[in-house]
Formats: C-alpha cells, structure tokens, sequence
C-alpha cells in the first residue's frame, strides 16, 4: 500500500484505514491467513480527513 501512495491511519474492528493524499482516497483493508481478503473504499471521514 505504501508503494502506491498510502499510509495507515488506523487500526479499528479488524480492518487497516488508509488514507492517500494524492488522491484524497480512504480505503478500509482486511486481510486473512496473509493476504488482503478485501480492499474497499470508504468514506474520509474514517481516516480521520474530511467532515
């Protein structure tokens, strides 16, 4: 995630936030026996960004 602009906001009910800045896009991660089960946009408000 890092490698495309990301960086972890938080952790919060088994799922990693990423916020981009470049894009002004938040994304909820979860990932299950080592690998990402789902990637999907959320809300900016969940990083922390935006009202």
């Amino acid at each position: 995630m890092q490698s495309r602009g990301y960086r972890m906001e938080k952790f919060k009910d088994g799922g990693q936030y990423w916020w981009n800045d470049d894009t002004d896009t938040c994304v909820r991660v979860v990932i299950a026996n080592g690998r990402y089960a789902s990637v999907d946009k959320v809300g900016a408000g969940e990083c922390g960004h935006g009202g």
